[in-house]
């Protein structure tokens, strides 16, 4: 009985172990302590140890700079980069942007992007938007 009743325990353990462990892991570029995988904040950006917007989001959201689709064969698909409601690019400008820009960093996916910022829609084929939100800005 003791033996049986100490591999049960054992077992046991094992199975919770193996379920904190799972839990409290990480997955790709997601080392940040956010719990909104569309959204990054001040002291995350700060804490990044980055030298401009995109080495911010590469290293922490990666997901976010990635085109999964290409939507047209005229047109390409892109992740539009807005300052507040200001459209001021591809994801290229967010090289240009320092970290003492952003307040916070916000993402939408592609239909949640084309609701909020319809304009976006217009000649262009958009699959994302990264959205730079500064003190100034609306929250």
């Amino acid at each position: 009985m003791l033996k049986s009743l100490t591999r049960a325990h054992w077992v046991a353990a094992a199975a919770v172990g193996f379920a904190v462990t799972a839990c409290a892991t990480p997955g790709p570029g997601e080392g940040s302590s956010s719990q909104n995988p569309n959204l990054l904040t001040r002291e995350e950006i700060a804490a990044s140890d980055a030298t401009n917007l995109y080495d911010v989001i590469a290293r922490l959201r990666p997901r976010w700079l990635q085109v999964r689709s290409q939507r047209s064969f005229s047109m390409p698909t892109e992740i539009a980069v807005l300052q507040n409601e200001l459209y001021l690019g591809n994801v290229e400008v967010l090289k240009q942007m320092t970290l003492d820009v952003a307040y916070r960093i916000e993402y939408y996916e592609g239909a949640r992007a084309a609701t909020a910022f319809p304009a976006l829609m217009t000649g262009r084929h958009i699959e994302g938007a990264i959205v730079v939100r500064t003190r100034e800005g609306r929250e």
